[in-house]
């Protein structure tokens, strides 16, 4: 396919790698990264291929500016996989982000409408991140879900990384889900008491 080229504040490549996972695509990912490095990860049926430097390369595509990438279906299955909640783990395990690119994260997730959150990936998540992801859960069940601009709000240095790292994980799995407002309830139209009255004896006179 065409190569989709973005600017270092963009994440056009994360939210590819998403729909990729969440649609269960058979498909392969090449990454170009602002500092000349390339990669190229393969996916199959929410998995990611086995092969040695997978982890450190999902780690680079989001701890790094990604300026451009392409994909292409695969023509061969997979040799062995890895569940892409576990490898998301994983890879995010040992990441270090600069002050920019969590700026940059901080500000396209808070942009978000409010969200609920799917409690399958408690046991996924690293024991620091259980409390982080469990308070996350939680405010998501309120009745108007729960803003990720709240979420990510003033946090110290270590516990916002923390808190990206959860929104990252579970914004590719999809296990965060926009809640649509309520549609407004429409007016109720009370028929005047004469007008009813007319139209029974008009229905009268006509039999």
């Amino acid at each position: 396919m065409p190569y989709e080229s973005q600017s270092a504040n963009d994440l056009k490549h994360i939210n590819f790698l998403r729909k990729a996972l969440r649609e269960n695509s058979r498909i392969s990912i090449s990454f170009s990264g602002a500092a000349g490095w390339k990669g190229t990860l393969a996916l199959e049926n929410g998995n990611f291929d086995a092969e040695q430097g997978m982890l450190a390369l999902i780690r680079r595509i989001f701890e790094t500016d990604v300026v451009g990438f392409e994909w292409e279906p695969l023509t061969q299955p997979l040799e062995g996989s890895v569940e892409a909640s576990l490898s998301l783990a994983r890879a995010l395990n040992n990441w270090h982000p600069d002050a920019e690119r969590i700026r940059i994260y901080r500000y396209n997730f808070s942009k978000l409408p409010p969200v609920r959150l799917k409690a399958a990936m408690l046991f996924r998540m690293l024991p620091d991140d259980r409390p982080l992801y469990s308070q996350l859960y939680q405010e998501s069940l309120r009745a108007e879900g729960v803003r990720l601009a709240e979420f990510l709000g003033e946090s110290e240095p270590g516990v916002l990384l923390k808190k990206i790292r959860i929104v990252l994980v579970c914004y590719c799995l999809g296990t965060l889900i926009p809640i649509e407002p309520p549609k407004p309830m429409e007016p109720v139209v009370r028929e005047n008491k004469m007008e009813v009255a007319r139209r029974i004896l008009t229905k009268l006179r006509s039999n």
